[in-house]
């Protein structure tokens, strides 16, 4: 096998570090990422798993910036374009290029003539970064409806496409950076909940008191910088501020939904359709695009974002609320002859927004709320991360008086991801997808494939992606290895048997009992249930009792 081993080590929190980042989503990751390999000691700790919440739910893709043209936001346009670099330099084959295409219509906003000119303005404004991608360009007349006839067509006169990037495997990507700053020197253990701040004299955080939510027990870790990347979970962390915790300007957040089809529709290019809703704009009214994207054998629909004012633990999402949303699309895309049954999987993020009910934030924000030693950044962007990281990087190094200055290249790859030559792809064999998923790994995943059990390949290869992740990557508990480290969950394949199957087998190497493979169980139901896996008819909490009861009496005779 090769030198990936990330392992849990709760004790080794007990000593001093440089800076402590509490919160493993994207943000979190690239900041102890950039942060360990600029050569500080740095202790990365998550209530959960690694990329577990928002940063397990998007549309995967790396967003170059082309929709800033219409707020005129040439620095967000910059930021983004270099962030997708940055990516697309680290990840290899973890990230590819991707095209996408929107109707024009018109003589407005979205008309050609007015499309085109963004595309010309937005390759000037990205400079020599979005020379390694395709050129972007309109043709008109009929192309449009000749490649995409599921789409509303009235009054499409022509076809916009550019590229951007996709994620192929969120979850791989997320372990391909804890891995590389594990291997740095980073500490990152993730099940470990902060429950306390360390202050000292008043008004300087010296660190946190975490608590090991598998064990139960506690460490106060020392630190010179506290780093809060929890997301809409950094109030809670705030709160625990003496005196004035609470941000002047509170924030706003919105629930993103985008819903994984159990079909595709069709073409390898992601695809815009008109929303009933405004868009939010700075020239024009144009309404909202809806992307559908390719991914694996089905395609991604979203997004949508709506007001939400609630505990992030209670994010959830209706039957009724997905039907809704179904029906929106539905009218967007009219060929599609979409239902609420063609939904698989139902991804929910949180992020946050400028004022309740308005639009998207617009940049990351970043505070000290008033104390020394502590830092709340509210990251508003998946595909920014490496920028803001490298930003938050350069103020601790100067600020801890660091040997080095300037951070370590965000952009290095990492190591256990295949870098392709341009034009490049993985052999066309039945392990296409895992060859390019798993780059310089596929050798341990395909070690451990076993087809004499009388599976299918998808199965057999679900198994080996479950022990490989309980062995080396740290999935501690079941919803580790079924949501970061494999993807049937959100394709909606997952069956019983899977869950089952994995249960018994981490259960049996990881030495659980009976009431800890019980609680497993049951906090891997209500995950599924509120993702609607399966779709919207699924009930995992019950199909899972029902099919252990199974188990259990066919073992004892009964």
């Amino acid at each position: 096998m090769t030198g990936l081993r990330m392992e849990r080590d709760f004790q080794r929190l007990d000593q001093p570090f440089d800076v402590l980042v509490v919160g493993a989503g994207v943000q979190g990751v690239c900041l102890a990422r950039v942060l360990a390999r600029s050569g500080l000691r740095v202790a990365l700790v998550d209530r959960g798993d690694f990329g577990a919440a928002t940063s397990h739910n998007s549309l995967k893709i790396m967003h170059g910036g082309l929709r800033y043209i219409q707020h005129l936001d040439f620095a967000r346009i910059r930021e983004s374009v270099q962030a997708q670099d940055d990516w697309r330099r680290a990840a290899g084959t973890l990230i590819r290029p991707l095209a996408f295409s929107i109707p024009t219509r018109g003589i407005g906003t979205r008309s050609p003539m007015a499309l085109a000119a963004g595309m010309m303005l937005y390759q000037y404004v990205g400079g020599g970064s979005r020379r390694s991608l395709p050129p972007p360009g309109v043709r008109l007349g009929r192309a449009f409806q000749q490649r995409f006839p599921f789409v509303e067509s009235a009054g499409v006169n022509g076809c916009a496409t550019w590229y951007d990037a996709q994620i192929l495997d969120a979850g791989r990507l997320m372990t391909e950076c804890v891995a590389d700053a594990v291997r740095a020197g980073c500490v990152a253990v993730n099940h470990a909940e902060v429950v306390g701040l360390r202050v000292e004299r008043g008004q300087r955080v010296a660190g946190a008191l975490v608590r090991d939510r598998l064990q139960g027990t506690e460490i106060d870790v020392r630190a010179g910088v506290t780093v809060c990347t929890a997301g809409a979970w950094s109030a809670a962390l705030a709160a625990m501020l003496p005196g004035v915790a609470v941000s002047p300007h509170r924030t706003e957040w919105t629930r993103n939904v985008n819903l994984v089809l159990k079909r595709s529709l069709g073409p390898d290019t992601a695809v815009g359709a008109s929303s009933s809703k405004p868009g939010d704009g700075l020239i024009g009214g144009a309404a909202r695009l809806y992307f559908a994207t390719p991914w694996r054998h089905v395609s991604i629909l979203g997004t949508a974002h709506d007001p939400f004012d609630g505990p992030p633990d209670q994010l959830s999402i209706s039957r009724a609320e997905i039907q809704e949303l179904v029906d929106d699309m539905a009218v967007a895309i009219p060929g599609a002859d979409l239902r609420v049954g063609d939904v698989a999987f139902v991804h929910l993020g949180l992020n946050p927004a400028e004022a309740a009910g308005r639009g998207r934030s617009k940049r990351a924000a970043i505070s000290d709320r008033g104390f020394a030693g502590y830092l709340e950044v509210i990251a508003n962007k998946y595909t920014t991360a490496p920028t803001t990281a490298t930003r938050i990087a350069r103020k601790l190094l100067q600020e801890l008086g660091a040997a080095r200055q300037e951070p370590a290249d965000v952009g290095a790859p990492l190591p256990g991801v295949e870098l392709l030559s341009a034009g490049a792809e993985p052999p066309a064999d039945e392990f296409a997808w895992e060859r390019r998923v798993y780059g310089t790994r596929f050798d341990d995943l395909i070690g451990l494939v076993d087809r004499d059990q009388g599976v299918s390949l998808e199965t057999a290869v679900f198994r080996a992606r479950v022990m490989l992740a309980a062995q080396r990557e740290m999935a501690v508990t079941l919803a580790d290895a079924l949501f970061r480290c494999s993807d049937l969950a959100e394709q909606g394949r997952l069956k019983a048997e899977h869950v089952h199957w994995a249960l018994d087998w981490m259960g049996r190497s990881l030495g659980w009992n009976r009431m800890r493979r019980g609680s497993e169980l049951a906090d891997t139901a209500r995950r599924l249930d509120r993702h609607w896996c399966g779709g919207v008819d699924s009930a995992w909490a019950q199909l899972l009792r029902d099919t252990a009861d199974g188990h259990e009496r066919k073992e004892t005779g009964g």
